[in-house]
């Protein structure tokens, strides 16, 4: 990929968007403690106050030189380093390729053809995804522009034709369940947003990208989920925490007078999210192969990240209790704080000592 190929700050932020509402759409009820339903909405509001914090070290990064990618800048402090966080970022890729490829699994499998193998799926997502990032980073944030506008109206649809069954009833008494369930689920739920740490990684494809940006893309994310956690509480109540998917239930029950039963075309369109955010890791993936191994060789290096994802999720798709389990853990908080916090702060003070010392 050459680097003059650049996409704006606004198609890169919406790829980054639409790849946050599939994570959104295909969240799993009971990977967090279960909360009522009050809490769940202050816990997003949470999720939204995390993200802001976390987001400082990336704004900083970006404000010292918003040129240079986080691999470039520490191949010039020591090539070492630069290729220990290329390793780390590259299984931090890795893990949530694999993560995503099994929530699409389990999606597809469960909502849109049950008892199918879901494995199949997987492949197809995967060659599609590897098509589109192969073509480059400004292909998909040309094509992510154009699926917003779907993806918004759908969005607009299922959360406005929910109104007659909206009820205030459904929601409980604020702090019904202990204040540090409700930050952690927040925490953890923050913590799914992988998408910040690909900021620092392709920087170099972005035009004047900026700490704004960051700060707009967060807000558009927080205020998403806030929405979508006050409708599912409002509509649904406790029966959501049943439901695997909690906004497939509710975009089932969407409709406007005669127009009755779009969640096939609905689903359609988180499907296509999903093809994008898959697309951006595969992407992220093979230009840090290539980091490691001094070689452009996309097709290959491409062919070894689905390779990885592909055979990575085959043992969590037929084992949900197991993947729940793997979320649950801490390895997501530790690879979102180490990607998105530690590393660029490191990198900073690195930068900050060599330069003192040669003043």
């Amino acid at each position: 990929m050459e680097l003059n190929k650049k996409i704006t700050p606004f198609q890169f932020f919406t790829l980054l968007f639409l790849s946050r509402v599939f994570a959104m759409v295909t969240y799993i009820a009971g990977i967090n403690k279960e909360l009522s339903t009050t809490d769940e909405v202050i816990a997003s509001a949470f999720t939204g106050l995390f993200l802001f914090l976390s987001a400082v070290p990336v704004v900083l990064f970006l404000k010292r030189d918003n040129e240079s990618g986080i691999i470039k800048r520490a191949s010039c402090l020591s090539e070492s380093f630069s290729k220990i966080i290329c390793v780390f970022y590259l299984i931090e890729a890795l893990y949530f390729g694999t993560i995503t490829a099994v929530r699409f699994g389990i999606f597809t499998g469960s909502v849109m053809f049950p008892d199918t193998n879901m494995g199949f799926f997987i492949f197809i997502m995967l060659a599609a995804s590897s098509y589109i990032a192969l073509k480059g980073i400004e292909s998909a944030g040309r094509s992510s522009v154009i699926i917003l506008i779907p993806v918004l109206f759908a969005l607009i649809f299922v959360f406005t034709t929910q109104s007659d069954d909206f009820d205030l009833l459904n929601f409980t008494h604020p702090f019904t369940d202990k204040l540090t369930d409700i930050i952690s689920s927040g925490f953890y739920s923050a913590s799914r947003t992988g998408e910040l740490a690909f900021i620092i990684l392709l920087t170099p494809y972005v035009k004047k990208l900026k700490g704004r940006h960051i700060y707009l893309w967060i807000s558009a994310v927080t205020i998403l989920i806030l929405i979508t956690e006050i409708v599912l509480a409002g509509v649904l109540g406790r029966f959501g925490g049943t439901q695997l998917f909690s906004m497939y239930s509710l975009s089932v029950l969407a409709e406007a007078g005669f127009i009755e039963r779009l969640d096939a075309i609905i689903t359609c369109i988180w499907l296509l999210c999903a093809a994008l955010k898959i697309a951006v890791i595969i992407f992220v993936s093979e230009m840090l192969f290539s980091s490691l191994f001094g070689k452009q060789k996309r097709l290959l290096f491409t062919a070894i990240s689905c390779a990885v994802i592909f055979f990575g999720s085959i043992p969590l798709i037929n084992n949900i209790s197991g993947f729940i389990s793997l979320i649950r853990s801490p390895v997501h908080p530790i690879l979102f704080i180490t990607g998105v916090c530690v590393i660029p702060s490191v990198t900073m003070l690195y930068e900050r000592i060599k330069r003192r010392k040669k003043e």
